[in-house]
């Protein structure tokens, strides 16, 4: 009788110590899932890669790559209007390739931009602003927006483009269909880099940084009093910028619908953003990533203990 009754306080305890233990375990999964919520890009992923054919894959069409067999697009949600698209289209005649395209481009948006600090909580100045008459001093901004516009433009004209996003500046590229690759042209700067005579994208630069190689700025523009404009002099900080290990694209299209699908659908969230990863690079999106990691181990403990309770009690 007495064994008994000690076998049973034993599971009585037993019971009690694995309340506890779930009770624990399930604040922690709250706090972890009240965390993961409240971080930016919590719910996407990032790609990685140190491959430079693999981060310059060649575009389809429609503008979108294959990163682990999830469609990444590079289309910025835009609409140009008539009067803008043919404005635009005047500046390239004459032009027979795509790089002398991409570069008239980046001229007419440096014509109609001024470099320096405005309200980014005003609505994003979309393409169709770009050809409004005596609103010159609005379109004003940093590099960011000199290279969203520049974007902007190419997609509307059937060039492709995308954003690049380094620690400390912006820059934007060109897919140049004669040459099959990706090249570097920032419009807020006025130049591209050319090596053995090679027009190069930001992870090409990266490289011939890296190794060493002869490079050749080609500076397209003259300055505005206002505007910032490649010098020789500026080489070192702008070598600092692109070897600081931060070189990222991201997908402008994804919203938070297609996410919680992805999430729902395949059990893996969608990726938002791709890195080249540099000798000298920091992961973006790792606290998210060991966040999301720790939650599903939590998750599978709270499983794991709640069925432990339930086997006891029977």
């Amino acid at each position: 009788m007495g064994g008994h009754n000690y076998q049973r306080n034993e599971r009585e305890m037993s019971g009690k110590t694995g309340v506890i233990i779930l009770a624990a375990v399930t604040v922690l999964l709250a706090m972890l899932i009240y965390y993961l919520i409240s971080l930016p890009g919590s719910l996407v992923r990032v790609y990685y890669t140190q491959e430079i054919e693999d981060f310059n894959r060649t575009p389809t069409e429609a503008l979108t790559v294959q990163f682990d067999g999830v469609l990444f697009d590079y289309t910025i949600p835009h609409r140009i209007e008539q009067h803008a698209f043919q404005e635009l289209a005047a500046t390239l005649e004459g032009d027979t390739d795509d790089l002398g395209k991409a570069i008239h481009v980046a001229l007419w948006v440096r014509a109609k931009m001024h470099f320096g600090e405005r309200d980014y909580s005003v609505f994003a100045i979309g393409a169709e602003d770009l050809s409004k008459e005596g609103e010159r001093d609005s379109l004003r901004g940093w590099c960011d927006l000199y290279s969203r516009l520049f974007v902007i433009a190419c997609q509307g004209l059937k060039i492709p483009a995308r954003i690049l996003e380094l620690d400390g500046h912006v820059v934007a590229e060109a897919f140049i269909k004669e040459g099959e690759r990706w090249v570097m042209i920032d419009p807020t700067f006025g130049y591209y880099v050319t090596s053995g005579g090679t027009p190069l994208s930001v992870v090409d630069l990266i490289r011939c940084y890296r190794d060493g190689d002869a490079l050749s700025p080609v500076v397209f523009v003259e300055g505005k009093e206002d505007d910032c404009l490649y010098s020789p002099e500026g080489e070192v900080d702008l070598r600092e910028v692109y070897l600081n290990g931060f070189t990222v694209v991201s997908d402008q299209t994804i919203d938070f619908q297609q996410i919680l699908e992805s999430i729902l659908k395949n059990f893996t969230p969608l990726i938002t953003r791709v890195q080249f990863l540099d000798k000298n690079s920091t992961r973006v999106g790792i606290r998210e990533s060991m966040v999301r990691t720790g939650l599903a181990v939590t998750g599978v403990v709270w499983i794991v203990v709640l069925g432990l309770i339930v086997l006891r009690r029977r």
